[in-house]
């Protein structure tokens, strides 16, 4: 996940396990699926920007932890 200036976009990574791949499109169904609105029938994109709730100006993804900046 990638923040700037009170909006986020997610940057996803295909990764391996057992020797198959987790594709992309799949992500994006889940997500797209259970972040959908009357405004936005089709969800939040992987590649969309979209504003980050209650004041937070950034979140830092690190392994293992996330800090949110409000």
């Amino acid at each position: 996940m990638l923040t700037t200036s009170n909006a986020s976009a997610f940057r996803a990574r295909v990764g391996e396990r057992q020797q198959h791949s987790d594709p992309k499109v799949l992500l994006q169904e889940i997500i797209g699926y259970y972040s959908r609105t009357p405004d936005k029938a089709n969800g939040i994109g992987l590649d969309d920007p979209f504003a980050l709730p209650a004041r937070i100006r950034e979140i830092q993804v690190l392994r293992g932890q996330a800090i949110i900046l409000q």
